[in-house]
């Protein structure tokens, strides 16, 4: 299957517009649009789907104490399968992250059930996320969000796939996630 990502920057304006539309951008329309440290930054070739994955900067421990990858942001407007998207996503950032230790605690993220559509009938909530192979794990104390979590096991089980450049071919990343096109 093709990989339908491709990687761009923290400030691009047409993945900007995506992710403005996203109930978690906290101010939509200032420049950047991903949180601090690592990160890995997807946009589909028509920008119909946004994908961020971050980490903490090099030294720097999350505040709740986890050791994790973080998808802080997925915008799916596009027509393809949602659960596709994750898997090649999760690849790409780990292709992207090779030279990074994977985390103690696997790749997480975040759900706030009074911001999104519902599930569909018999569907638990980010049941798109559990079909790749997330499960739930608990409730945030601050806002009460969801807390998904595939385990570094799972991780491992994705194997590492490039996400192509924008203008094609792949792209070489350092270890400051500064990319060299």
């Amino acid at each position: 299957m093709p990989m339908h990502w491709r990687r761009t920057w923290a400030a691009d304006p047409r993945a900007r517009a995506l992710a403005d539309r996203h109930y978690s951008r906290q101010q939509p329309g200032t420049r950047e649009f991903a949180p601090p440290g690592r990160k890995v930054i997807l946009v589909t070739a028509q920008y119909r789907a946004l994908w961020v994955s971050q980490a903490p900067a090099p030294g720097i421990a999350r505040a709740d104490g986890g050791d994790y990858w973080y998808c802080s942001l997925f915008r799916n407007e596009s027509s393809r399968l949602a659960t596709v998207l994750i898997r090649q996503a999760i690849a790409a950032t780990r292709h992207a992250w090779r030279h990074v230790p994977l985390p103690r605690d696997g790749f997480v993220t975040f759900i706030n059930e009074r911001k999104v559509q519902p599930p569909p009938a018999g569907k638990p909530w980010g049941w798109t996320f559990q079909e790749v192979g997330f499960m739930e794990v608990r409730r945030t104390r601050v806002r009460d969000l969801l807390m998904l979590q595939l385990p570094r096991e799972a991780l491992l089980a994705i194997p590492p796939r490039p996400a192509p450049r924008l203008g094609g071919g792949v792209q070489l990343c350092l270890e400051d996630d500064r990319c060299e096109c």
